[in-house]
């Protein structure tokens, strides 16, 4: 029998929990355990392959998309994370990771210009690719495959970080407004499949895409870890 949108879906949430941040010892470190603020510092310069570039991911499936309403929709999302008036009380989501940033005693600067672990560098160089394909693999990868993976999560490491750094909610700003806004991004399966999955060959693509994103996700978040455990 041909695969349907709904089993298509159903497949999808078995690879994301498969992948699940909450199962990855780097997610459950960062929810969990007193990191040095070393570790927390390396951590930050690494992850802000999402945050200071995701211009290039968000921009790409706008620039992409060939449907006027879906258009609308990616471009709500890229107005959201440029100018943070629609979650983040008027400050883009790049700003809130540098505030992230300053409260580690790391400058904008140090941020901007950090070298990427190659890891890092390799979801950065996949994620601007496949988000440059078409519109079916690059929503695929970035609304069902990662931001799938962030509510529920980043929650937890922002009261983690705030209990043993003494943080202020301003300086986890960036994970709490993450833990609503990606929750809302990520809602759009049946309607990605419905709109642009016209037959079986669709379907399994959406699967090889949220397979190949979080595959890499994982290896990333694994390189992370190990350097993070070298910092002092």
């Amino acid at each position: 029998m041909p695969k349907t949108a709904e089993e298509t879906l159903e497949e999808v949430h078995g690879i994301v929990a498969e992948y699940a941040w909450s199962k990855q010892p780097l997610w459950q470190t960062l929810m969990n355990e007193k990191l040095t603020r070393p570790q927390i510092r390396y951590f930050a310069t690494q992850y802000s392959v999402f945050p200071l570039h995701n211009h290039n991911y968000h921009g790409n499936l706008y620039v992409n998309c060939p449907d006027p309403s879906w258009r609308r929709r990616i471009a709500e999302v890229v107005y959201e994370e440029g100018t943070g008036r629609l979650f983040a009380n008027d400050r883009e989501h790049s700003k809130l990771w540098l505030l992230f940033g300053r409260a580690l005693g790391i400058s904008d600067q140090e941020l901007w210009t950090a070298p990427f672990c190659a890891g890092a560098m390799a979801m950065r160089v996949y994620f601007e690719w496949i988000c440059k394909r078409q519109f079916l693999e690059g929503v695929a990868a970035h609304m069902l495959a990662g931001e799938a993976q962030v509510p529920g999560v980043y929650g937890k490491v922002a009261r983690n970080l705030q209990k043993h750094f003494g943080f202020t909610d301003e300086d986890v700003s960036f994970w709490d407004v993450h833990e609503i806004a990606d929750e809302d991004h990520s809602q759009v399966g049946r309607d990605l499949l419905g709109q642009f999955a016209k037959n079986e060959a669709d379907y399994d693509l959406v699967l090889k895409t949220v397979r190949d994103y979080s595959g890499i996700d994982a290896l990333m978040n694994e390189d992370i870890l190990r350097n993070m455990k070298k910092a002092a």
